[in-house]
């Protein structure tokens, strides 16, 4: 029997830390398309089922509508079977990815405007 009767017993204590993320539909499909008009279609993809994380970005998307993409930065030439995990000490990040990722969220924050008065 675990733990012992006269030994320490464990307390558990669950709370929820982060939301999920809900994407804004409308802005996703612009995030889309901006990126596709920016990078190719050969360099934009579309997870096959929803992604069930959790991130402190959900915060932001209660206030303002918006989208969470994820920026794919794997070495050119690495398979990604062989790619690290990205919260490995192992990982290595192709950096030119961050150009190609802050060119199509400022293009997307241009193309969507300012927010709406009220919203944030």
């Amino acid at each position: 029997m675990w733990p012992p009767p006269t030994g320490p017993r464990p307390t558990w204590i669950w709370r929820r830390a982060t939301r999920p993320v809900v994407n804004d539909a409308e802005r996703t499909a612009a995030l889309y398309d901006t990126a596709v008009a920016l990078l190719g279609e050969d360099r934009v993809g579309r997870l096959p089922a929803p992604f069930m994380g959790a991130e402190d970005f959900s915060y932001i998307l209660r206030e303002v509508p918006g989208s969470m993409a994820f920026l794919g930065a794997r070495p050119p030439g690495v398979p990604p079977e062989e790619a690290a995990d990205l919260h490995s000490n192992l990982a290595v990040f192709d950096e030119d990815a961050l150009a190609a990722g802050a060119a199509v969220y400022a293009a997307a924050a241009l193309r969507a405007g300012p927010a709406p008065a009220g919203s944030g």
